[in-house]
């Protein structure tokens, strides 16, 4: 889907492959270090900006949300919540990256609305058992109170049952997928891969929940932004090289990163840093998010470098970065990925493989300068 000619991520590379690739890129990755005349660096951009302010009041955009984002050893899945049986498993429209079917692919994430009431135990099913279900109700689309409450034997059951505890109806809350499942479906899971509780037998998934705070931008040519870390793959890749190793983002021209500005991000950690890194960049130069971006090390070794252009590529399948940097809010960065995805292959799915995605706390209905919306719930999943 997103590589198909015609799309706007078509007509990115036909400009990036332009002539002027080369000179804008270099005149914004000198805007992005400090120059010998008092320069600023992409860290220090907006020092003495006013604070950010909290996404409330009515003439505030809502920072009400669920994010579901899956960091498990596990297929793409489908959910069910247990206050709302009246509706579709959910995701119900967002299709998958470069699919056309619906569902949370691994190392994605997919946004939904809040719900309309608190929620306690949450039904998870693989996305490909409710698409290959031919029972004899196979020629109605099922809702929830279907799955769960019908005892025809030919409806898949749910994979796992979790149980949840926050309240969804108000706030963003991250609602991470995390372990794997159980055998046939991991038979070849490790440890390593799922987590020191990881039993073949029965699996050990779980929905870990993080909540963060939408906060107003204040400027366009500012990126707010702060790292979340959501692999166990890479915490048990990182504990396996000694306790004091350390994983680290910089940002800024990715042949000459610039100022690390989340250092020692620890794994369900919380948000880092503990306030919005303001990270400047020039958001009309189209050229440069092919040559700007992040890069994560680990203990100095490099674990992801991406540019501004391919994190956008993974996190919304239809926007240019243009359009999906330029919501009126702050940004989570977030961490996934098998190391051993990449090491076993070098073709592996980059989804698979360690990456970032990058996500707008506050789904809003433009930019911040005005101009087109681009969130990642109109754009078929995050």
């Amino acid at each position: 889907m997103r590589r198909m000619l015609g799309t706007p991520w078509s007509r990115l590379v036909l400009v990036l492959a332009g002539a002027s690739l080369v000179a804008c890129g270099s005149a914004l990755s000198d805007a992005f270090s400090a120059d010998s005349e008092g320069g600023r660096s992409a860290a220090d951009a907006g020092a003495g900006a006013p604070p950010f302010e909290s996404a409330t009041g009515a003439d505030q955009p809502t920072d009400n949300a669920i994010l579901l984002v899956h960091a498990a050893g596990l297929g793409a899945f489908r959910v069910c919540f247990d206050s709302a049986l009246d509706q579709l498993p959910q995701p119900d429209r967002q299709a998958m990256p470069e699919a056309n079917v619906v569902g949370v692919e691994v190392g994605t994430a997919v946004r939904l609305p809040p719900l309309a009431r608190p929620s306690s135990r949450v039904f998870l099913w693989e996305e490909r058992r409710l698409r290959e279900f031919s029972g004899p109700l196979a020629t109605r689309e099922l809702d929830c109170d279907d799955l769960v409450n019908l005892s025809d034997p030919q409806i898949p059951k749910p994979l796992a049952t979790l149980p949840l505890s926050s309240d969804l109806t108000r706030g963003v809350h991250l609602l991470v997928l995390t372990g794997c499942g159980p055998n046939p479906t991991a038979f070849d899971r490790t440890v390593a891969q799922c987590g020191a509780d990881f039993d073949g037998a029965k699996g050990n998934l779980q929905l870990r929940d993080i909540t963060v705070s939408g906060a107003k931008r204040d400027a366009k040519n500012v990126l707010p932004t702060q790292v979340l870390h959501l692999s166990q793959p890479i915490e048990s890749a990182r504990i396996a090289a000694g306790a004091a190793t350390t994983i680290d983002v910089a940002f800024g021209d990715l042949d000459t990163p610039g100022k690390t500005f989340a250092k020692g991000v620890s794994f369900f950690g919380g948000p880092t840093p503990a306030q919005p890194e303001r990270l400047a960049y020039e958001p009309e130069e189209m050229p440069a998010y092919a040559t700007v971006g992040f890069t994560v090390t680990m203990d100095g070794t490099t674990l992801v470098k991406q540019s501004l252009a391919d994190v956008a590529r993974l996190s919304s399948v239809s926007d240019l970065p243009s359009t999906y940097y330029g919501a009126a809010s702050n940004y989570v960065l977030l961490l996934l990925g098998d190391p051993s995805a990449a090491r076993a292959d070098a073709s592996a799915d980059e989804l698979s493989a360690p990456h970032l995605l990058v996500v707008p706390v506050i789904d809003d209905e433009a930019s911040a300068d005005g101009g087109a919306p681009g969130t990642p719930e109109r754009d078929g999943g995050t």
